[in-house]
């Protein structure tokens, strides 16, 4: 297995022990076949990346159809209403408009029956709550 004065493959010399006695040869950290096949594996995602980025490019200098409206922040939902992105809600509060108890409490903290513009964040929660709209 090891020559005389070496250690096994995949085994380096521990400095400042002697040769032959126990605790000489420690494992090494790395495999150069482990190491080869990593760099296989970033050179295929480098390779993905720069598809995706050439995609990209295509589409800079053209306009595109729709705007899109999204929950930004702390936002749960938006909705596009007459042009305009009307973002409400509050991410960590689900909406549990199944329990009557809450969708009564809800509807009157917010006084939902007096919401009449469709374009306010209070408007859309009241509605997403199924409130009774002005």
């Amino acid at each position: 297995m090891a020559k005389k004065g070496s250690c096994w493959a995949g085994y380096h010399r521990v400095a400042g022990t002697k040769q032959g006695t126990p605790g000489s040869c420690a494992k090494n950290k790395f495999n150069m076949r482990s190491r080869k096949r990593r760099t296989k594996r970033k050179s295929r995602r480098t390779k993905r990346k720069t598809k995706r980025r050439g995609a990209k490019r295509k589409t800079r200098g053209k306009t595109r159809g729709k705007r899109t409206c999204r929950p930004t922040g702390n936002k749960r939902s938006a909705k596009m209403v007459n042009g305009k992105c009307v973002r409400f809600g509050y991410k960590p509060m689900p909406i549990k408009a199944n329990n009557p108890a809450r969708r009564r409490s809800f509807c009157a903290r917010h006084r939902c029956s007096k919401k009449r513009d469709k374009a306010t964040a209070g408007y859309q929660s009241c509605k997403a709550w199924r409130c009774k709209t002005g």
